[in-house]
């Protein structure tokens, strides 16, 4: 099982992440499950799994599961003190 994570840089994921995927041999994950996960500064980038990691999973053929993990930065209490 493969869990994929990035932090949310202009509603897509981070070009590290995506620098990773493009140097991978695109049948090295084919069949392979995977968790979508993100971070973001604000709920609001929480569609980024779905605009922007799900269809480079599913160009690589991966099994992708159908519950995807977001956290942002009120998870963690940033809101809290104000």
């Amino acid at each position: 099982m493969l869990i994929a994570v990035s932090p949310v840089f202009t509603a897509s994921v981070s070009g590290l992440f995506k620098s990773f995927i493009d140097v991978l041999d695109p049948k090295s994950l084919e069949g392979k499950p995977v968790v979508l996960a993100a971070t973001a500064g604000s709920a609001r980038h929480q569609l980024a799994i779905d605009y922007a990691m799900r269809p480079i999973f599913s160009y690589l053929r991966t099994h992708i599961l159908p519950t995807t993990v977001f956290a942002s930065s009120e998870d963690w209490g940033a809101d809290q003190g104000r």
